[in-house]
């Protein structure tokens, strides 16, 4: 008797608090005083809740791992542009001595092989300035340009190296 006056007053007290909305008073409103605090009830709550619990942790590893790989990938530039600054400091180097001991060593006149060599590394470069450097210097008409013009180029090779 007493669940039936309790049951009797929580759908007068359903219907009087739904009465003007869209809602229908089953959908809101328990059916009786066990509806309130069921297992059932309390099992698919917990699994909402997991589930809601299981995509934010997702979420903010998506979030995670996205600003990480940003970051990583800023560093892998960076590790390029030493990379190839590297490699043309090799290039640099090795032509400069390749200069060195074919040209400037030597008591003799260069061959074509030695100039062949010589322009091929001095392009392998790919350096504007360098290039155009070389090309002076490959283009003096007397000994007293040339040797200006070696000047500026082994100048201009030194301040390339970084």
């Amino acid at each position: 008797m007493r669940c039936r006056r309790i049951s009797s007053l929580l759908r007068s007290f359903a219907s009087a608090q739904y009465n003007n909305t869209a809602w229908s008073q089953a959908e809101l409103a328990p059916r009786n005083a066990s509806d309130i605090a069921s297992p059932i009830r309390i099992k698919k709550m917990k699994k909402r809740i997991f589930i809601i619990a299981v995509i934010g942790g997702l979420v903010v590893s998506n979030v995670y791992f996205a600003l990480k790989a940003r970051s990583l990938g800023g560093e892998l530039n960076d590790a390029r542009k030493e990379t190839s600054s590297f490699h043309r400091n090799e290039k640099v180097i090795n032509f400069s001595r390749l200069f060195i001991d074919s040209v400037l060593k030597s008591g003799n006149e260069v061959d074509f092989n030695t100039r062949l060599k010589l322009e091929n590394a001095v392009r392998d470069i790919k350096d504007e300035a360098i290039l155009a450097q070389w090309d002076k210097f490959v283009k003096s008409k007397t000994e007293a340009e040339a040797q200006d013009e070696v000047k500026d180029l082994l100048d201009l090779l030194m301040k390339k190296i970084q």
